[in-house]
């Protein structure tokens, strides 16, 4: 795993040069497509919190793709139409308090940069899950996967929200994506100021057939302080698929990462929890 904290002043960077976009929506979640290595990737940049629906609208996000969790509002499913209520919670530049989805304006004024986010409370995502679903629709097995993201957070409240990043096949049972825990700090610093780290892990040693389905899973929850919790995002999103597994090292669970966000940078969880949802 590597990880990189960093300060953000400017919009992240691009997602790496991939063989091909993700662009098809059909109704059992999203393909890739083509032959050896193919791409996903979502910056979230015409994101603006209205909801989840089957055919969005440039606000919006696609229901066949992304699923949001543990809100009380109801259960997520894909597929879904969720416009309203805790699923869209609109575009926030600021702190936010009532719990739910948004689109959160994470970049410098002058270099905007939009990503997914969430602020959790006593009855919403405590604990709860954002899932993206992508579908084989290649002829060939795929048998290995770079996963890259970035998570952003505002430390501007009292309690510590553990995020843990896990892959499946099913929808039922889920493996660790990455294989070590990370907890914030409970105390508030530097309210007002975006920060930001980078994930990036190769994943092997399984086989995804044609018409077969890949899942991805941030799960989320309370960790430890008092109080009220952070504004959280997740932002550029890649997948970059293969039939030929990467020579990379395979972490020892090959996979899951526990992530609890930090201010000033982040420490190992000495307890190694993960929790999903």
């Amino acid at each position: 795993m590597k990880s990189q904290s960093v300060r953000l002043h400017v919009p992240a960077l691009a997602c790496l040069a991939f063989s091909c976009l993700l662009v098809a929506r059909p109704a059992e979640g999203g393909y890739f497509s083509d032959h050896s290595v193919q791409s996903f990737y979502e910056d979230f940049n015409q994101f603006r919190g209205d909801g989840f629906i089957q055919l969005p609208g440039g606000t919006q996000l696609d229901s066949d793709l992304w699923r949001v969790s543990g809100l009380s509002d109801a259960e997520g499913l894909f597929g879904g139409a969720y416009l309203s209520g805790d699923w869209a919670r609109g575009a926030a530049t600021g702190a936010v308090t009532t719990g739910g989805v948004y689109a959160f304006q994470v970049g410098a004024e002058l270099n905007k940069n939009w990503a997914i986010g969430f602020q959790s409370t006593a009855s919403d995502l405590t604990p709860g899950a954002l899932t993206l679903r992508v579908v084989n629709s290649t002829a060939e097995t795929v048998r290995s996967v770079d996963i890259g993201f970035q998570v952003l957070f505002r430390n501007n409240a009292g309690r510590s929200t553990a995020l843990a990043i896990d892959y499946g096949f099913d929808d039922l049972a889920y493996l660790n994506a990455f294989d070590e825990g990370w907890v914030s700090k409970a105390d508030p610093e530097n309210a007002s100021e975006w920060l930001s780290n980078t994930f990036h892990q190769t994943v092997t040693g399984f086989s995804l057939l044609p018409s077969e389905t890949f899942y991805l899973r941030w799960s989320m929850d309370d960790f430890g302080g008092i109080g009220s919790r952070d504004e959280i995002a997740i932002d550029d999103v890649h997948l970059n698929f293969s039939a030929v597994s990467s020579s990379v090292p395979t972490p020892s669970a090959v996979g899951s990462l526990l992530l609890v966000i930090g201010s000033l940078g982040w420490r190992r969880n000495p307890f190694g929890v993960s929790r999903g949802c």
